[in-house]
């Protein structure tokens, strides 16, 4: 860097470090807790920003699984059949709603006789 270059920085650090002091000489004890508390949560923030930007460029590589693999053109392709296991039309599924005992027992035409009397307390 030249000289000139170094000397403007200075200038500048110089310049953005006397205002800030003259800023907060200014404020009140409640204005500065308020500016160090959204200073704090600004930085605070910045792992997960850049968290969040990293997995994002990471999700737009296209990944090596992707990519179409490529054969020799003089190579036997090679096919491989896999069959599900065989299942007897004999045995048919288990018939789990209709044998289930809330639906087997239940009466939907049963009059109020025959259902347990309410006792109601406080009466």
């Amino acid at each position: 860097m030249k000289r000139w270059q170094i000397f403007l920085w200075v200038c500048i650090l110089l310049f953005v470090t006397l205002l800030a002091y003259w800023i907060v000489a200014k404020l009140s004890a409640t204005a500065l807790a308020v500016l160090l508390g959204v200073l704090a949560g600004s930085i605070a923030s910045v792992p997960a920003s850049l968290l969040t930007a990293w997995l994002y460029l990471r999700h737009l590589q296209p990944s090596k699984a992707s990519q179409p693999v490529v054969t020799p053109p003089n190579s036997a392709e090679r096919v491989v059949i896999i069959t599900p296991p065989y299942v007897s039309p004999q045995s048919p599924a288990p018939d789990i709603w209709n044998n289930h005992p809330t639906y087997r027992d239940f009466n939907p035409t049963a009059t109020t006789e025959s259902r347990p009397k309410a006792t109601i307390l406080g009466e």
